[in-house]
């Protein structure tokens, strides 16, 4: 048996195998990438690509959110002084009539 020759196969047919093996292999990675992950790409392209379009979506409703919360704090403050006015205009009122109730109590008591 000569040096060059490995389980029954000599150097020249052990690198025809190898090549023919590497044209299958080639085959079917070309096979696998544009039957399999060519469309899962793009998929994932066009998923990528809607949530970054939500993404801006979701960004702008939170912007309008947040400035209507703005307003409706300063709506508050602006009600709460109002209120306070009032409240304090009703205050007055009560002690003047609380007043007036005394000095006719008062004026019936000393006749």
């Amino acid at each position: 048996m000569p040096p060059h020759v490995f389980l029954g196969y000599n150097l020249g047919e052990w690198l025809t195998l190898f090549s023919i093996a590497g044209v299958f292999i080639a085959i079917i990675s070309w096979f696998v990438r544009k039957i399999i992950l060519d469309p899962i790409r793009a998929d994932m392209k066009a998923d990528r690509q809607a949530s970054d379009a939500s993404n801006v979506a979701l960004m702008s409703t939170l912007d309008v959110l947040s400035k209507k919360v703005e307003n409706i704090g300063g709506n508050a403050d602006r009600i709460h002084e109002e209120q306070d006015m009032r409240l304090d205009a009703h205050d007055r009122t009560l002690t003047r009539h609380d007043e007036q109730i005394k000095n006719l109590y008062d004026m019936e008591n000393k006749k």
